[in-house]
């Protein structure tokens, strides 16, 4: 117990990773009253509203475009070639991202990414009647949407803590249920009535550049501000308890 490799230590403050973590944790109730959660839940509704239009309405996309029924290789269609080269993407988007985040933090990671995804949108909708743009395209967003199974339950513990981690990620993923009402039915609605995706997809470009600049210009300032409060609430409470010849503090905000 306790040994470690040579030059471990050293190794380890080399790669330490740029994230900052609050050592307080907050019960589902405490979290629900911080500006942090909310600014968290309206980002992942907003970005999840996107990808999950994909995930949705790719085939009847590309059945208004016409390239769901061209042959493009190994005797696969563009959508069915479309759909295997997302489901890949879609898996290999959370290690990348969450690798990421370690490096260059959670918000820096989510702005790169979401930024990506309203690009690679912007992209479908200019090119989604070629058939190997349909299938790169389609591809690009779904590895640029999938990050957010990766970044936001990583926040949710970085800022709220771990013991209560598991409920406080459970209510901030109902987020994808919110977004699911818009991207299914509602973009559904929105094709109905105009008989075009062109009113879907500016508005999946929408909300994917403005949850990027939000992660930097808002999240940022006050997910910080949640932490320095909790920590501040964690010094005052371990200075009554040693005053008043108590030990143990309660770790919570």
């Amino acid at each position: 117990a306790g040994w470690a490799p040579p030059g471990w230590k050293a190794k380890e403050a080399q790669t330490k990773p740029k994230v900052r973590v609050s050592s307080v944790d907050m019960t589902p109730w405490q979290m629900l009253h911080t500006g942090s959660f909310w600014v968290i839940y309206l980002m992942m509704t907003m970005v999840a509203f996107g990808g999950l239009v994909v995930t949705a309405q790719l085939n009847p996309m590309a059945a208004s475009y016409h390239v769901d029924g061209v042959v493009v290789a190994f005797g696969m269609t563009a959508l069915v070639l479309a759909i295997e080269v997302d489901r890949v993407l879609n898996g290999l988007t959370r290690p990348f991202w969450g690798w990421v985040s370690d490096h260059i933090g959670r918000e820096n990671t989510m702005f790169i990414a979401f930024s990506l995804e309203g690009l690679a949108v912007f992209g479908l909708l200019q090119l989604i009647h070629r058939p190997v743009w349909f299938i790169v395209l389609s591809g690009l967003c779904f590895f640029a949407w999938g990050e957010i199974f990766s970044l936001f339950p990583s926040i949710t513990g970085d800022l709220f803590g771990k013991t209560w981690a598991t409920t406080n990620y459970g209510i901030v993923y109902t987020a994808k249920g919110l977004a699911s009402v818009f991207a299914a039915p509602g973009a559904a609605w929105i094709f109905a009535t105009t008989g075009s995706w062109v009113r879907v997809f500016w508005a999946m470009i929408a909300c994917d550049l403005l949850a990027a600049i939000m992660a930097l210009v808002w999240l940022k300032p006050v997910a910080a501000r949640t932490i320095a409060q909790a920590q501040l609430r964690l010094r005052l409470a371990d200075a009554t308890g040693a005053a008043t010849g108590s030990g143990d503090t309660q770790r919570v905000a």
